[in-house]
């Protein structure tokens, strides 16, 4: 193309454009390519050009699947994260209610008896069941004290374990002894 001619743009024109005219095909001056040895006609259709075309239904049809598979992993992505944070919410607030019941007894300096005892405390507005289970260890001035919560009083699902030792730091002997 020599140097002073610029290129031909077709504007896109929306008109209405009869089949046998779109259908028809007009052949440029032939093109030859280094590599080959025979000229190759470059051909296109009449009427809009390919850089004014629109999207056909198939296209459109197969983005909004794409979309719509891809928006449901998103939202199933959310619906997890919403649920692995109300489940490490309660779970924290279910180990602040087990430590909360083992320095009541260091603050104390408690010497609880061997035995297993329920209860009910409230945190971060709910209502919680804890249970203590304190028994002996080979040391005679030391307890284990195994605490539980629960949601509910006659739940199985514990929300938290923590498990602690006491020092009997005062020679003191537990109540009912």
């Amino acid at each position: 193309m020599p140097m002073n001619m610029a290129p031909i743009k077709f504007p896109c024109s929306f008109r209405r454009v009869r089949k046998s005219e779109a259908l028809r095909t007009i052949t440029a001056r032939p093109v030859r390519f280094a590599f080959a040895q025979h000229t190759l006609p470059v051909t296109r259709f009449v009427g809009r050009p390919m850089s004014c075309r629109g999207f056909t239904l198939v296209e459109v049809l197969v983005a909004l699947a794409v979309l719509a598979i891809a928006l449901a992993a998103v939202m199933r992505a959310m619906a997890q994260a919403v649920d692995t944070t109300v489940s490490l919410r309660e779970h924290n607030v279910a180990l602040w209610v087990a430590q909360n019941r083992l320095t009541e007894h260091e603050m104390r300096q408690d010497w609880p008896a061997a035995d297993t005892i329920d209860g009910e405390t409230e945190m971060g507005g709910e209502k919680w069941y804890w249970r203590e289970q304190v028994s002996t260890t080979p040391e005679p001035k030391i307890r284990r004290i195994e605490i539980t919560v629960r949601r509910t009083a006659d739940s199985k699902d514990t929300r938290a374990r923590l498990v602690g030792y006491l020092r009997n730091k005062l020679g003191t002997k537990p109540p009912g002894t």
